[in-house]
């Protein structure tokens, strides 16, 4: 039986936003919409996103035991502008290094981070080829910077469900086949780029 809304636990994060306890999972649920972003101050918190051709970064410290996730649409902007909006983090490049100066506030060294990505996936084809993109460059990137990349699951044709604990670096990855949950992705990413298309970039993002 789906509990009420009354049965529901639900805790503020550190942030302000509203996280629901999991029973399955025995923490509380922060989910991460395209173009956010969420370190985590909590042991008792699990980070939740859904990919279609986007790419989300999961970073650990293992010396703070801390950790944070990004879920960034398109690789790259050199203004931060999206369609005349301020919207750096649905870009790979500012996504990846908001995530990880955020991180690296709680007073360790960039060498010391725990790397996984994650997405890129072919839904519907990817006629524009978003998802190749996004791959080509996440794998610039980490490569560039140096960064110790311990899990990768990219590219395919399915969507990913992900489940980072951000308190020991663990993720847990359900690939969906496109046949199944790829509408609930579709809409999502459909919605956004309604809200946020680029002057410049007449492109899908599922």
């Amino acid at each position: 039986m789906t509990p009420t809304l009354s049965k529901i636990k639900i805790k503020k994060t550190h942030d302000g936003r509203e996280a629901y306890y999991d029973a399955q999972q025995d923490a509380y649920v922060v989910k991460i919409l395209p173009g956010d972003h969420y370190v985590s101050h909590a042991v008792d918190e699990v980070l939740s996103t859904v990919l279609g051709s986007c790419i989300s970064a999961c970073i650990y410290d293992p010396k703070t035991k801390r950790g944070g996730m990004n879920h960034f649409m398109l690789p790259k902007s050199d203004s931060g502008t999206w369609g005349g909006h301020s919207a750096g983090m649905r870009f790979g490049n500012f996504a990846m290094e908001v995530l990880i100066n955020e991180i690296l506030t709680l007073g360790r060294k960039r060498t010391d981070l725990e790397v996984k990505i994650f997405g890129g996936g072919q839904i519907m084809g990817d006629i524009m080829g978003v998802g190749d993109k996004n791959i080509a460059f996440i794998n610039d990137y980490v490569r560039s910077e140096n960064l110790r990349v311990t899990q990768k699951s990219l590219g395919e044709r399915c969507a990913r469900r992900l489940f980072y604990f951000p308190a020991t670096g663990a993720v847990i990855e359900k690939k969906v086949p496109v046949e199944g949950e790829n509408q609930e992705i579709i809409k999502q990413e459909t919605r956004y780029q309604r809200a946020f298309k680029p002057k410049d970039c007449e492109i899908e993002l599922f």
